[in-house]
């Protein structure tokens, strides 16, 4: 079976939907936290995801960059642990909002 013969006709029928190219595009930033300056460079979904990931917690991107790195400090690159944090939030977030929509939930509610 070619690629072609299931490949999506309209947006609707999409697997994902278009990704903006300034989501792509990668920022440098520098990130301070106790006195250690880290500069770093991430695609901008990502600097989003942490800002995001700061504000639930209520602390700063800083912080949460240091606790990165303290935890996989033996492990080496600290965007790709940066990265695996972020899309790890989003999955656990999505799970818990799945859980609260879920028809169980919605019945426990309502009967």
């Amino acid at each position: 079976m070619s690629d072609n013969a299931i490949s999506p006709r309209t947006l609707k029928d999409r697997l994902l939907l278009p990704l903006p190219t300034e989501d792509f595009e990668l920022e440098f930033r520098v990130v301070a936290r106790g006195g250690v300056r880290r500069g770093i460079r991430l695609e901008r979904a990502f600097w989003v995801s942490l800002k995001q990931m700061a504000e639930s917690r209520k602390c700063t991107i800083g912080m949460l960059v240091d606790e990165i790195a303290e935890s996989h400090a033996e492990k080496g690159n600290l965007t790709s642990a940066i990265r695996v944090a972020c899309i790890r939030e989003s999955g656990n977030e999505n799970l818990n909002l799945r859980k609260l929509a879920s028809i169980t939930t919605v019945n426990a509610i309502l009967l």
